[in-house]
């Protein structure tokens, strides 16, 4: 391997790792996301659910 090929591959290297945390950390934002619209989901229902049994 030659010292330009030597020098070069840290950089691929970090670029390609900078690539993937950008993946993941859009994926972790999606999925927080989905997460959380789940969470408000399932407090509604179980709002909705309480108050169907406190009015019986």
């Amino acid at each position: 391997m030659n010292e330009r090929a030597r020098m070069k591959e840290p950089e691929r290297e970090n670029w390609e790792l900078e690539r993937a945390n950008k993946i993941l950390k859009s994926a972790a934002a999606f999925f927080g996301a989905e997460l959380d619209r789940r969470d408000r989901n399932c407090a509604i229902a179980m709002s909705s659910k309480n108050n169907e049994l406190d009015s019986d």
